[in-house]
């Protein structure tokens, strides 16, 4: 169930306060069943440059949340419901707000803990927000938790500089506290408010970022006799905080953990060196930290991952670049650009297990706005293969670019698949499909019509009649009919699967 926030691209960590605010601020026949699959080819992209082609995104435009009345707005977490937190621009000038977003997308104002600034930076299944807010002067933030039940902001900060940056579904909080000079530390709050400070590497600074249901919590920490940081992962039942590692430099970074203790966060490449800093995957069944790339540049941080592959967060796309873009990364599709409203940046903080993905894009007049991107986890698959007529062998199949689709069961097995997404064609086209095919109640009989839309605009609805086929994940049928509304009349078989990789674990 996670996702999560963000550091920076490149160069030397900010420190969490400057994190904190970087965050925000820069930031699915009534009497018989329907069977509905549709087919359209996408029109071609044209002729591009290779600086166009780079910058062009697999997925829809994000959506814009908007803002509490002024120019800027970012998110910093979602959790499974859909629930969006992070921070609005309030009309009222330099007054920046914790905000909430419904499942609706309607916008909350969780407002501050008097001061004129205020961000959310965690959300949790239950709805409670946690995160940072000025009291009074400007640029001191105290820790705070927000309860849904009675719209109120506490402060949980005991009257230390501090923040709260993640919670987990027992209430239980991650973040750090400011004791004064240049130090500060790693917290963990428990869900009665008491505080329990986790130490460092044995350096001045730690701050934790994120902490899963099991209570492990991860971060950074300077180490001993070195301004140098490493990503370390808290166990809960030992209470030690081992370093992780690093992909072959100084520093590391961690900023994110799964329910499997999966972490992500970055880590420099070389020793001595802050010129290329890589996003990571860290397995701990393995032990061992990967390098998941970037977009073509030197700089790649990884903000947030769930519990279905997906990991999302910001890289430069050349060389020398500084501008930072949104990232979904899997195992299938590897590292794929997400897309702007329309300005230069984009960042991805967060993503749960549905692959709603929220963050920060910029517009083209240069505002940062809270966004939603969605993009399905990956696995589901189709596969639509058209024979007959004129059509000799049309086939379009493999996983969704986009979509979803979903096998649902009961007792008496398949009682309905359905779903839509966007399925690789010929010459690479993009192919939109959709499939909703439902069980009579007396007979396991899958019964309806297909809908078919084929290149050149060509459209047939034929009667379609049998049994599904696929025990498991995987489902299908095959559909024949000849078509008597043309002369000659001709013959068409659809066949067709959906492989449902939520259904398949």
């Amino acid at each position: 169930m996670r996702k999560r926030r963000r550091l920076r691209v490149g160069g030397r960590d900010p420190g969490p306060a400057g994190r904190a605010r970087t965050a925000v601020a820069g930031a699915l026949v009534a009497a018989v069943v329907t069977v509905v699959v549709t087919v359209v080819p996408a029109a071609g992209l044209g002729d591009v440059s290779a600086q166009d082609s780079a910058n062009v995104s697999d997925f829809a435009p994000p959506r814009d949340l908007g803002t509490l009345g002024g120019p800027a707005s970012g998110a910093t977490d979602v959790n499974e419901a859909g629930v969006v937190v992070g921070t609005a621009d309030s009309a009222e000038s330099e007054h920046t707000h914790a905000a909430l977003w419904e499942t609706d997308e309607t916008i909350r104002d969780l407002g501050t803990l008097g001061g004129a600034r205020a961000y959310a930076m965690g959300v949790n299944a239950a709805g409670v927000v946690v995160g940072s807010s000025e009291v009074s002067a400007p640029w001191v933030e105290f820790a705070f938790v927000w309860d849904p039940t009675t719209g109120e902001m506490r402060d949980i900060s005991g009257g230390m500089p501090s923040a709260a940056l993640d919670v987990n579904e027992a209430g239980r909080i991650a973040g750090y506290t400011h004791g004064g000079g240049s130090g500060y530390e790693a917290a963990l709050w428990e869900a009665d408010g008491t505080r329990r400070d986790l130490g460092t590497l044995g350096g001045l600074r730690s701050v934790a970022t994120a902490i899963n249901d099991a209570g492990w919590v991860v971060g950074y920490s300077n180490v001993a006799d070195s301004r140098a940081s490493h990503a370390f992962l808290w166990d809960p039942t030992s209470g030690v905080m081992p370093a992780i590692g690093t992909l072959g430099g100084d520093d590391s970074w961690a900023v994110d953990v799964n329910e499997a203790g999966q972490i992500v966060g970055k880590s420099e490449l070389t020793p001595g060196a802050s010129n290329a800093e890589h996003a990571f995957l860290w397995d701990p069944t393995t032990g061992e930290m990967e390098d998941i790339g970037t977009l073509g540049g030197a700089f790649s941080t990884a903000w947030g991952l769930n519990d279905v592959g997906q990991v999302v967060g910001s890289s430069t796309l050349a060389v020398g670049d500084s501008v930072g873009r949104g990232f979904v990364w899997d195992r299938t599709g590897g590292m794929r650009l997400l897309g702007t409203l329309g300005g230069r940046t984009e960042e991805a903080a967060a993503v749960n297990d549905a692959g709603r993905i929220v963050g920060m894009s910029e517009t083209p007049d240069f505002a940062g706005r809270a966004v939603i991107w969605e993009v399905p986890p990956p696995g589901d698959r189709m596969d639509v293969t058209f024979r007959g007529g004129h059509f000799g062998g049309f086939h379009a199949g493999g996983a969704l670019r986009s979509g979803n689709v979903a096998v649902q069961r009961d007792g008496d097995g398949v009682r309905r698949v359905w779903g839509s997404g966007v399925l690789p064609g010929p010459d690479g086209s993009d192919v939109p499909v959709a499939v909703d095919v439902r069980r009579l109640w007396i007979l396991a009989l899958y019964v309806g019509a297909v809908h078919v839309s084929l290149p050149g605009g060509v459209a047939r609805t034929p009667v379609v009649t049998g049994a599904l086929a696929g025990a498991d994940a995987t489902v299908g049928a095959t559909s024949s009919w000849i078509d008597t509304f043309v002369w000659p009349w001709a013959w068409y078989r659809l066949t067709w699967t959906v492989t449902d990789a939520a259904d398949d674990e």
